[in-house]
């Protein structure tokens, strides 16, 4: 559960942190002149560690992400909680854990709490009393229940689709107006089976993947007849909840590439490029026949994708974004992800996402063995 609560408020956060940017570059500079004493993890100064703090050191990062400013002495000093010199997701995933931690009876310190992340919220105290006649009394203190503190952690924990400026309130009741970061509107939306934005007369079945030897894993090359296209040496995908480090570092390959994820799962791709801007991911679920978008200008009007992600290379943080597929929009199956460039397809590749916590917990083997086992996408003739 609290993990969940993590994952909806991140993509709560994500969707609209464009807006929240400016909020919390306000709130920043009025809390470093108003308030003397700085706490690690209390990004608005309001003496408590809690979701606002997460949302305003995630939507900083989204400000530095899509312009030239940079943190503040003061930001630093309250929100790279994991002191690495940046603020970003990573330190506003561990503000909101604390927050977590302490909602559901955690006792640590956020200090102490960095110094043991996996502590449990659970655990008890144990007081000794003693008397005039050297008696011990144990009293064993009971930890708050966690199912109406977690209610109420999660009034706006569903992602909402965003198209113009709709009003949503974070738990202390703040309205922000929504507008996108980079312009990915469709992230709760249906997939539309639709096929009209192809460049040629094509006919698709709608029949589901049949089975066959597995996902390969490979990036398949897309010819699309243009010569000007950049070339795409590799790719790599790595996610945030299944498998090892070892298995979500590997290097851009056109094999062994991972394609098994969560949804709700934080997806970062990588491009071996040397074109390293104007690239884009469409995410389109998978039909028999779907090669057909081979030949397809892709464009963020056209119908028949679930979500579009720009990537361009951040030399600084040697990243080319992430995004994920929230379960309140789309159904666990097969998914086609196709890597275009001025609206032209260059390459693809065949993933599959599983049901939220249906790969948590499984062994680098067992998901090499999944992928081996899965019943791949069939690719008819067009």
């Amino acid at each position: 559960m609290i993990k969940k609560i993590i994952a909806t408020l991140l993509s709560v956060t994500m969707v609209f942190g464009t807006s929240l940017c400016a909020n919390a570059a306000e709130a920043n500079s009025d809390e470093a002149a108003s308030h003397t004493t700085i706490k690690l993890g209390d990004a608005d100064g309001d003496g408590a560690i809690n979701a606002v703090d997460a949302s305003i050191a995630l939507s900083n990062y989204a400000r530095y992400a899509t312009s030239k400013d940079k943190p503040t002495e003061y930001e630093l000093a309250t929100q790279d909680v994991n002191k690495d010199g940046a603020v970003n997701a990573v330190d506003a995933s561990i503000i909101l854990s604390y927050y977590a931690y302490t909602s559901v009876g955690g006792k640590l310190s956020f200090p102490e709490y960095l110094k043991n992340p996996n502590a449990d919220p659970k655990a008890t105290t144990t007081t000794t009393t003693v008397t005039t006649t050297a008696k011990t009394t144990t009293t064993t203190a009971k930890p708050a229940t966690t199912t109406t503190t977690v209610k109420t952690t999660t009034t706006t924990a569903k992602p909402v689709s965003t198209t113009t400026t709709t009003k949503v309130t974070t738990t202390t009741a703040k309205p922000v107006s929504t507008t996108t970061i980079t312009k990915v509107t469709t992230t709760t939306a249906k997939p539309v089976s639709s096929t009209t934005t192809t460049t040629s007369a094509v006919t698709t079945t709608t029949t589901k993947p049949t089975e066959a030897s597995g996902l390969s894993g490979k990036l398949i090359p897309v010819e699309n007849g243009r010569k000007d296209m950049p070339f795409i040496k590799g790719v790599s995908l790595a996610g945030n909840v299944a498998g090892t480090a070892d298995y979500n570092s590997k290097e851009p390959s056109v094999e062994d590439i991972r394609c098994i994820f969560e949804l709700n799962e934080w997806i970062a791709p990588t491009i071996d490029s040397d074109t390293k801007s104007g690239f884009k991911l469409y995410i389109l679920e998978h039909k028999d026949g779907q090669n057909s978008y081979d030949k397809a200008v892709f464009s963020e009007e056209m119908q028949g994708f679930v979500t579009v992600i720009p990537l361009d290379h951040d030399a600084e943080s040697n990243s080319w974004g992430e995004f994920y597929l929230s379960p309140e929009g789309v159904e666990p199956g097969y998914y086609d992800l196709y890597f275009t460039y001025d609206g032209s397809p260059i390459a693809k590749l065949y993933t599959r996402f599983y049901k939220e916590n249906e790969l948590s917990g499984r062994s680098d083997t067992e998901l090499r063995r999944l992928v081996s086992g899965s019943k791949a996408p069939e690719t008819t003739p067009v």
